[in-house]
Formats: structure tokens, C-alpha cells, sequence
């Protein structure tokens, strides 16, 4: 078992999977029963390895499936094109269309598949207590959730006996079908859509992904062009052109398209494809959101500790400086014990027992996301870390360039010092000279108040001098430190969980303070002269600013509330607040890879007539979001046409801070070229085109 395995580019024979089954399981017997109770806990059932292979598989099978799994379309399918080549000349073959293709859904998915989704629309209405839960609004958010099974059951309801069609949900179950392998319906009632709202990106890229599953490579090529043409950087259009032109040869421009579909949305997937085309991600391949603004935490506005200005405020200054102190040390506390509840759920959720129910359910379902949540990491963090690692590579990284700074910062503080302090000694000597001649016993000439100005002169100079010199350091370590923390919190903001990150803000909130206190002044007290000022100061500092993010915060969700995607600076976080859900998380073999994207429109007055929402339309901003049903949301970015301007300064405004799905805003699904294989689901249904 622990030799490498000898590399053959012969497909393998029913013989040759036989055997190879035979050694596997010669290896799992040797398991003690302890091991294998272990692995039973942690959700890996043992396989039997020694049933046969399913009856009928032939060598002549298992070759083709080797070869397939080579090729970059799949083989065309002519009886697939038969079944999808369905012309619908009007609404009301479309509508019937839709009930005959809904009654072989329904017999597919089985009486317990759609028992789960009647269940589902009738605990997501239940809860939100109004009409606004529909079997087509329940759908998109079961898309979204990553249940396939369930969204077409909900599609099945919505669809079976059509009155008014809403063709946003029209496109979301054609978009689900394609991911599924039901080609043979989406075609239609796509190529119908393109038909009654021309040059729609989203419309035009489902009809090419259709095409591409039948393995029409012709077709799917010119609609992902049309598509390309309308959004240059269309994320699933250019994987799908990608595709096509390495089955073509022509590497150079399937080179150009995996880059342009990793620029709009990355996953590791895309990455080992361009790969295998001969192109190594770089990079300038990536793009990550815009900086965070100047100062992050707000550090500018917190107020610095107390500098003596002159000799005859010492008395006030001093006083001033002691109270600012002890509102320092106040507002460390105050982090500080906020610091610590973080850290403790942090430690929490981080034991041994949590940490195995992870890794359990990754098993389980092969969601690497609350795994990575529970150590605290954010999805994407594998995203960002190989971005940073590519930008730090050849050149000093921006922790590097603040420890320059700060040394920079105290050579420069304490050379300047050394003059001061070589000035300020002479000029010391020079007055104790005149006074031991001149203000000293018997030998007295000048009044009291002479012979202090003599002394005065030398202690103003030190004053104002070195507290000069340790302002502008000061003001420069801010400066250093406020720079370093722009540039460490936008990396932390995508690698690390949410309390994680929440933590390194207030660890740098505390290294601020630390920061302060350790460059207070210098104070001097007048010589022979009491302080003629005094002036009470604040007892507290400032309040922090939280992090700005370039983003701000928003929510998808129903509009009850129950199934939300929170997507924030400081994470993404999924959440279905329905028992009957959160007990149905493993995947099936038939629901086992749906992928799909989601463009969220912000609009709210929009005509629900346009179609599918056009990315990059003036009806709006949105967000396009990446899906997978084994990872959740795997990415997301501002659409094009409005990327850059997210934030306080956008020329759109502000970006809302709620986005609710079939209220607020609307969600069009993209389908990709993840799969070309159907889960089965749709290999029964044959419409007639009669």
C-alpha cells in the first residue's frame, strides 16, 4: 500500500478492478475493531469490497469511462439533442410543456423526496406567518442551501400547472435542471426565454452550458460567445469557452478564457484546470476586493497622550497626562475583557470533541467550510493566503515594511536626541557658570528672577525640543502602525473566522494603546516658578472605531428570515433556521456535486417582465455568488459595472444592508460546466415534440 502505484495510461479492465478491490479489502480487514469503530464515529462507513462490480459492466464500459474522463466536452449525445431539440412557439406550449415535464420530475424524485419538500413549504410558510413563501420562492432559497433534490420539488410544485409565469424562477429551475443533467427540459424552455428576452447573459450562458452537456461542442461555443460579447468576463461563459477551445487545440485562447473566469471568481477547481492547459495561476490572476480605507480602526481619532507645551503648564499638563493615563489603562481593560469571552469561545469551539464533529461531518458531507469555520479560518482563506504568498514572494511583506519603519522612526528620534541633549548640556554648563558666579552667597549681583530666567532658558529649550522630537515620532509610529494594520486586517478579514478575526482587532486596539502609553513626553517643572495654569482633562479615551469594511455587510435571505446568507468583511456565514433542514445534511449520491452561481440584483423597482436580471445591467448593483453543494458559497464579488465603487464614496450610494430575496432584490442562477453527467433523475423523461 505504501508504494507508488505504477503509472500506465492503459484504462483498467473488470479484472483489473476486481483484483484491486481484493487487495483493498485484504487491507481493511486487517483493521482492529477498535479503528474501525473509530472511523464508524467519525461518519466513514467501511465500504464491502467484496460485492462484484455492478452486473453487466463490461471492459468495453469502463474503457470509454476512461476516456471520457480525458476529455475536455463531453461526447456528443444525438439522442439527448433529439429529446432537447423541443421548439415552443408560444406561451401556452410552454406552459404545457411545463406540466408534462413536472409529472416525469415528480415520478423521478419519488413519493419521499417530494413528501421532504411539501414539508419544507409547509414549515418555511408556518413560520413566516404570510403569503410571501411560494414553491418557487422556497426553491431558490433550497437552491441557495445547496438541496438540488429539494429546489426541484419545489420547482415540480410551482411549475406543474403554470398561470402566470415569472421568468426569473423560469431561468432558476431551467439553471437547476442543467446542473442536474435535464438537459432535455432546460433547452426548451431556455431557447423560448432567448426568444422573449434577447442578449440576456444569463439566459444565453444556460442555453450554451445545455449545449455543452450534450456535447454540441458547435453550439455551446457560439452561445458562450454571444454571452462574452454582452459580459466580457462572464465567469461560467469563459470556463465553458475554456473547454471548448482545448477540444479544439487551441490552447492559447483556452488559456485566455480559465484566466478571465478565475479574475471573476476563483476556486481551486479552475486553478488545477488551468493547469492542465498548460497555464499557472498567477498573481495578477486573481482579483481581490478593493483595500480597506487609510485607517481601519480609527486610530487617528483617539486622542494622544498629553505633551507639556511650555514650562508654565506643568502643573496642568502633568495633571492632564495622569488622567489621560488612567483612561488609557481604563480603555485597555475594557478590551481586554473582551478580548478574553472571544478568546474562551474561541478555545470552546476549538476542543478536541467539537473539532472531531467537524471533521465528522466533513466525512459526512464533504463541506470543507465547517470544518475550516471550526478551526477558525474562513472559506476563503485558501483564496488569500495563495494570493499573499504570491505578492510577498519577491518583495518585502508589509510586516517587514512596518518593523523598517519603526526602527527607521527611533534612529531618527534618538540621533536627533543626541544633538538636543549635546545643546541642552551646554547650554546647562553655560547657566551654572553665570549662577555660581552671579546668584551664589556673598557674591550675589542680579535679582532671583534673573538668576531663574538664566536656568528657565536651558530647561524651555530641552523642553520644547525633545517633546518636539517625541511628538513626531509618535505621530510617525501612528502613521507606521495605522498602515501595517490596513494591510494585516484586510488579509485577516478573508482567512480567518469571525471571532478569530474579531480578536486581532481588538489585539491591535490593545498594541495601540500600549503604543500610546509608551510615548509620553517629557515634563519639566519651572525652575524658582510655580505653575501658573491649571486644566483638568479627560478621563477617557475616545471610542475605537470598528473595522470599515469595503463591503458593507448584507444578508440573502427569505423574507421570514429563516434561510439567510450573511456576507460580511469578516466571513460568510450560512444559516437555516428550520429543524426539518439541519437534520437532512448529508448528501446522497444523486445530490452528491450541484454548482451553480447566483447574481442577486439590489433593485427593487425593476420590472419582473425584463427576464433574468442582465449582469452588469443599469437596473442595478448586485453580487454574483459562486455555489457548490458540497462546499456552500465558495466565492462572491461585486458584477461588473459597478466593481470599484462598493463603499462609503460609491457614485451608486451605499450599498443596502439587506438584500431579501422575492422582496427587496432578486437572485438569476447561472449554471457552469461542473458536470455533463445527469444525477439520473431526468433519464425517463422523453417529450414529444408532436
Amino acid at each position: 500500500m505504501a508504494q507508488p502505484a505504477k503509472k500506465t495510461n492503459k484504462p483498467p479492465t473488470v479484472a483489473d478492478m476486481q483484483k484491486a478491490m481484493k487487495e483493498a479489502q485484504k487491507e481493511l480487514d486487517k483493521l482492529s475493531p477498535e479503528d474501525k469503530e473509530m472511523m464508524e464515529e467519525m461518519g466513514i462507513k467501511m465500504p464491502d469490497f467484496n460485492k462484484p462490480l455492478l452486473k453487466g459492466v463490461t471492459d468495453k464500459q469502463l474503457q470509454q469511462a476512461y476516456e471520457d474522463d480525458k476529455l475536455w466536452v463531453p461526447r456528443k449525445n444525438t439522442p439527448l439533442i433529439t429529446k432537447a431539440g423541443k421548439k415552443l412557439a408560444n406561451e401556452a406550449e410552454l406552459k404545457s410543456f411545463l406540466t408534462t415535464s413536472c409529472l416525469h420530475i415528480k415520478k423521478g424524485l419519488g413519493p419521499k423526496n417530494m413528501a421532504e419538500t411539501e414539508q419544507v413549504i409547509k414549515e418555511l410558510k408556518e413560520r413566516s406567518g404570510s403569503g410571501n413563501i411560494t414553491p418557487a420562492s422556497a426553491a431558490t432559497l433550497l437552491m441557495l442551501a445547496g438541496k438540488s433534490k429539494l429546489a426541484l420539488g419545489a420547482f415540480q410544485k410551482a411549475f406543474e400547472q403554470p398561470t402566470a409565469i415569472d421568468y426569473n424562477d423560469l431561468n432558476n429551475f431551467a439553471a437547476l435542471c442543467n446542473m442536474m443533467g435535464g438537459v432535455q427540459v432546460s433547452l426548451p424552455v431556455l431557447n423560448f426565454m432567448d426568444s422573449k428576452f434577447p442578449d440576456n447573459a444569463i439566459v444565453l450562458n444556460n442555453i450554451g452550458q445545455a449545449w455543452f452537456s450534450c456535447g454540441d461542442k458547435d453550439q455551446a461555443k457560439a452561445f458562450f460567445l454571444k454571452c462574452t460579447q454582452i459580459v466580457p468576463d462572464h465567469a461560467q461563459a469563459n470556463e465553458g469557452l475554456a473547454n471548448v477551445y482545448m477540444a479544439e487545440g487551441n490552447v492559447a485562447q483556452a488559456q485566455a478564457c480559465i484566466k478571465k473566469s478565475v479574475k471573476k471568481a476563483y476556486s481551486q477547481e479552475k486553478v488545477d484546470k488551468a493547469k492542465k492547459m498548460g497555464y499557472k495561476i498567477g498573481m495578477n490572476d486573481y482579483t481581490m476586493p478593493q483595500r480597506l480605507p487609510q485607517d481601519p480602526l480609527g486610530f487617528q481619532g483617539i486622542e494622544k497622550p498629553v505633551f507639556q507645551q511650555s514650562l508654565e503648564t506643568y502643573q496642568a499638563s502633568m495633571e492632564k497626562y495622569e488622567s489621560w493615563k488612567e483612561g488609557a489603562k481604563q480603555a485597555k481593560a475594557e478590551v481586554q475583557v473582551k478580548y478574553d469571552r472571544l478568546n474562551a469561545e474561541v478555545e470552546e469551539k476549538m476542543s478536541e470533541a467539537n473539532i472531531k464533529k467537524a471533521v465528522m461531518q466533513v466525512n459526512r458531507t464533504g463541506d470543507i467550510g465547517a470544518f475550516m469555520n471550526s478551526i477558525n479560518l474562513n472559506p476563503m482563506a485558501i483564496k488569500v493566503g495563495s494570493y499573499f504568498a504570491e505578492l510577498n514572494k519577491n518583495s518585502p511583506t508589509y510586516a517587514e515594511t512596518f518593523a523598517k519603519s519603526m526602527q527607521e522612526n527611533a534612529k531618527e528620534y534618538y540621533n536627533k536626541m543626541a544633538t538636543v541633549n549635546e545643546t541642552s548640556n551646554a547650554m546647562v554648563k553655560e547657566a551654572n557658570q553665570w549662577i555660581d558666579k552671579n546668584c551664589i552667597g556673598c557674591g550675589q549681583k542680579v535679582t532671583e528672577k534673573e538668576c531663574c530666567d538664566k536656568s528657565r532658558a536651558a530647561a524651555a529649550f530641552i523642553l520644547s525640543a525633545q517633546n518636539e522630537l517625541a511628538l513626531t515620532k509618535l505621530d510617525r509610529d501612528i502613521d507606521a502602525y495605522t498602515k501595517f494594520q490596513r494591510e494585516d486586517l484586510y488579509y485577516k478579514q478573508y482567512m480567518l473566522g469571525e471571532q478569530a478575526f474579531e480578536m486581532s482587532k481588538l489585539s491591535a486596539k490593545m498594541e495601540f494603546i500600549n503604543m500610546l502609553t509608551g510615548n509620553s513626553g517629557t515634563f519639566i517643572p519651572p525652575p524658582c516658578l510655580a505653575a501658573t495654569e491649571k486644566n483638568n482633562g479627560s478621563t477617557t479615551l475616545s471610542k475605537f472605531e470598528d473595522t470599515h469594511c469595503p463591503y458593507e455587510k448584507f444578508t440573502i435571505s427569505d423574507p421570514s428570515g429563516i434561510l439567510k446568507a450573511t456576507f460580511s468583511c469578516a466571513g460568510t456565514t450560512k444559516e437555516l433556521d428550520l429543524p426539518f433542514l439541519k437534520m437532512t445534511q448529508v448528501n446522497d449520491m444523486d445530490d452528491k456535486y450541484v454548482k451553480g452561481s447566483a447574481w442577486v440584483g439590489v433593485s427593487a423597482g425593476v420590472d419582473r417582465e425584463l427576464g433574468p436580471f442582465k449582469i452588469g445591467a443599469e437596473a442595478g448593483a448586485g453580487f454574483f455568488v459562486e455555489m457548490s453543494a458540497t462546499q456552500g458559497f465558495t466565492d462572491y464579488g461585486v458584477t461588473a459595472g459597478v466593481e470599484g465603487k462598493i463603499g462609503a464614496n460609491a457614485d451608486m450610494g451605499p450599498v443596502p444592508s439587506e438584500i431579501k430575496v422575492g422582496v427587496n432584490g432578486k437572485v438569476s442562477f447561472t449554471s457552469g460546466t461542473a458536470t455533463a453527467t445527469g444525477s439520473g433523475l431526468f433519464d425517463g423523461i422523453s417529450v414529444s415534440n408532436k
